[in-house]
């Protein structure tokens, strides 16, 4: 079919492509210069595409970057501060700078390349399941060389550092047991680093809670097993032509939501109810206070409430102009609620009429199901709230409640497998000939599922990220251990031997241990304390936010892990006066 015999109301779409900016311009020069097509293609630079990538992940990232680049500047820091006597050995034996330098840069760089990049290829292999190797080295080369550039980093950061060493170092002094103190630098380093790790252990038992808390309502959520989102939307140029829109797609899907009525979709719209990942409001000034939701018939049939008395509650009958609202028996509601509400009506009303409510009690501490995934995933039940009744068929289109449901999740078709949800309302679909709207059906349930999948994987990365950061802490808190014992190994060495206790010898290094951790536990406590005021960082939150509880269960773990980390120095400076004499002799 040619391009002008396609009616451009049954033909649209928004499109989205990715290229280079060369790409891009040649593709954009293809459509404006095809005569026959006759379009003039432009770039709307206003339109932003989301990044795949959660604010959450990127904190993640960013907290595991900042620590893993503390940790290596602290290492670089305390090996080279090793290499004192070895550089002055070199420069009296008439070693080339540069040569030194490269050797000892390779020997530090080479190893673990050598590691990583068999593991990195097995682990991408497992993942990508390539069916030739150019194919997989083709489409992993950005890896490979990210792993270079950051080898050739630290090689040539070696390379300068021993370079810079070898020529400002004095041989004499070194020879003669003399080594720069770098203390302070590493006690610094070492405080940040405990800090960022106790924050990531907080996240990581917030993580794991949050995912506890969302599992235990999966049984109620599979009660939606049934029941499908879904997802309507129409071209730009619709939204850009009003008249276009009301002539041509309102119609559709105002028959296509009458259709799925009739077959026993579910309405429940609670415009005031917390979202999933939308910060909790106020609606004091709301009808009910914000609790009160819109439904039809068919929810009626599903949630089932039952009068003050226990009784199956009987619908009335209603007049076309007639909404009926259903309150909890203790809280009825006022005139200005009810003033609200027809103030509603009528903007919602289709036809001229004068609003009117009709008011039927029902049992307090009823919840009911709201079969929305874009709800708080805790609150798949609300409790208390005011049910307003409306007839489908005589809402306004385009007003706040009928359309606006089958955009944005509160409309919910029945079918029988949600598997094939799309095979058995393809038939209604078609009929109202609204199929160019429908986006997209998915399970509610699966929807849900999805949701708390993510949660839990967010949670088992923030774990196992503590876990690696846990293992950076350990190492170096033993580097510093070393290097203190390496910095001053022959006075402690005599210290022991003149018959001073291990308090005695250790003294300052405990106290100044001591205090470091305690600043460490200082910071972190601040940090968890600063969040609220930090919310323009998109930092990590948990989803009932950093409660007293939860600051305080952060707090005891960070404790405890500081104790660890003391309780292994001390071990490590107490087994520091085995073979004394053995290192006295070697002069250490």
């Amino acid at each position: 079919m040619s391009f002008s015999k396609i009616n451009s109301n049954n033909f649209n779409g928004d499109y989205y492509f990715h290229g280079t900016k060369e790409d891009t311009e040649a593709f954009l020069q293809e459509l404006s210069g095809d005569e026959n097509l006759g379009i003039q293609a432009t770039v709307d630079s206003s339109v932003a595409v989301a990044s795949d990538t959660t604010e959450n992940q990127l904190f993640l990232y960013l907290t595991i970057l900042a620590i893993m680049v503390a940790a290596i500047l602290f290492c670089y820091a305390i090996y080279n501060g090793q290499l004192t006597k070895e550089v002055a050995v070199a420069g009296l034996i008439g070693w080339k700078s540069t040569h030194f330098a490269a050797t000892k840069a390779a020997k530090l760089v080479l190893p673990p390349l050598l590691i990583a990049v068999p593991i990195i290829s097995g682990a991408l292999m497992y993942v990508a399941q390539p069916q030739t190797v150019r194919g997989f080295l083709a489409a992993t080369k950005i890896v490979y060389l990210a792993v270079w550039e950051a080898a050739t980093f630290f090689f040539v950061l070696e390379f300068i550092i021993i370079v810079r060493k070898f020529k400002r170092q004095s041989i004499a002094p070194a020879l003669k047991g003399k080594r720069p103190n770098r203390e302070k630098t590493s006690t610094g380093m070492k405080i940040v680093i405990c800090a960022g790790t106790l924050l990531m252990a907080a996240i990581a038992i917030a993580g794991f809670q949050d995912f506890k808390d969302v599992e235990r309502h999966i049984p109620e959520w599979r009660k939606t097993a049934n029941y499908v989102n879904i997802a309507c939307g129409w071209p730009w140029t619709y939204v850009e032509d009003d008249d276009k829109f009301n002539d041509v797609v309102v119609p559709k899907l105002n028959r296509l939501w009458d259709e799925l009525d009739r077959e026993g979709a579910i309405l429940f719209f609670a415009p005031n109810a917390e979202k999933e990942g939308v910060p909790r409001e106020s609606y004091a000034a709301e009808p009910f206070d914000g609790r009160y939701a819109y439904v039809n018939k068919n929810y009626m049939e599903f949630a089932s409430p039952v009068t003050p008395d226990d009784k199956k509650l009987d619908i009335p009958t209603l007049r076309d102009n007639e909404w009926l609202i259903l309150y909890p028996e203790h809280n009825k509601p006022t005139k200005d609620d009810i003033e609200k509400i027809k103030e509603t009506q009528r903007d919602e009303w289709s036809k001229k009429r004068a609003p009117a409510v009709k008011l039927m009690p029902i049992k307090d501490g009823q919840s009911f199901m709201t079969c929305d995934s874009s709800m708080r995933l805790e609150e798949a039940r609300l409790q208390d709230y005011t049910l307003i009744l409306v007839d489908g068929g005589s809402l306004k289109p385009t007003g706040s409640i009928k359309l606006p449901s089958l955009v944005n999740g509160y409309f919910h078709p029945h079918v029988k497998n949600s598997a094939n949800a799309y095979g058995e309302l393809k038939r209604t679909i078609t009929h109202a000939q609204a199929d160019p709207y429908v986006l997209w059906i998915s399970s509610v349930y699966d929807d849900v599922m999805f949701q708390i999948e993510e949660i839990r994987a967010e949670a088992a990365v923030n774990a196992i990220a503590f876990m690696l950061l846990l293992m950076i802490i350990a190492f170096v808190v033993k580097i510093d251990v070393e290097s203190y014992l390496y910095h001053h190994g022959r006075r402690l060495d005599v210290s022991y031997l003149l018959g001073y206790g291990f308090m005695s010898v250790h003294r300052k290094r405990l106290l100044k241990s001591g205090i470091g951790y305690g600043i460490s536990l200082g910071l972190f406590i601040g940090m968890l304390k600063a969040y609220p005021k930090m919310n323009f960082l998109s930092l990590y939150t948990p989803r009932t936010g950093w409660t007293m509880e939860k600051t305080e269960i952060a707090g005891m773990a960070g404790v405890a892990v500081l104790s660890i980390c003391f309780i292994g120095e001390i071990i490590k400076l107490g087994r520091s006066k085995n073979n004394i004499g053995e290192r006295l002799k070697e002069g250490c």
